[in-house]
């Protein structure tokens, strides 16, 4: 894929600009576009804030997401955060590392089915993490 390259400039003191090393990022690579999706979340009452998108055509999947529990998940179970629709889902389980705000860090895990879980040793009040996966 070709690459699209833009430069950086540093301004002088005198007032001129000093052109830098040439930088690249993922969408200037020709052919790369990102496809955003919803998830749905496992109870109603929670908050759940989140950015989900695929890389095209890699097949690469990123969910970037805070869940603010209204009540604490219980510890030491895995509870159902959320569900990723069927195009988006991997096709073998994928564990991540997430925080359980107060209580520390947890395990997020996303099955084949989609769902989404966080397992915690003291529980999760406000889980965070990001999965990333390819589909």
């Amino acid at each position: 894929m070709p690459v699209k390259q833009y430069t950086e400039y540093e301004k002088e003191t005198n007032g001129d600009w000093t052109e830098q090393n040439p930088k690249t990022n993922a969408s200037m690579v020709a052919g790369l576009e990102l496809e955003s999706f919803s998830v749905t979340k496992a109870v109603s009452s929670d908050t759940l804030v989140y950015d989900a998108f695929m890389i095209k055509p890699l097949g690469v999947c990123v969910i970037n997401f805070d869940l603010r529990a209204i009540n604490a998940k219980p510890a030491q179970e895995h509870n159902h955060y959320f569900t990723v629709p069927e195009k988006y889902r991997p096709s073998l389980q994928v564990f991540n590392a997430g925080v359980g705000g107060i209580y520390g860090w947890i395990q997020l895990r996303i099955d084949p089915d989609g769902k989404v879980y966080g397992w915690g040793r003291e529980g999760a009040t406000t889980p965070r993490g990001t999965l990333i996966y390819r589909v």
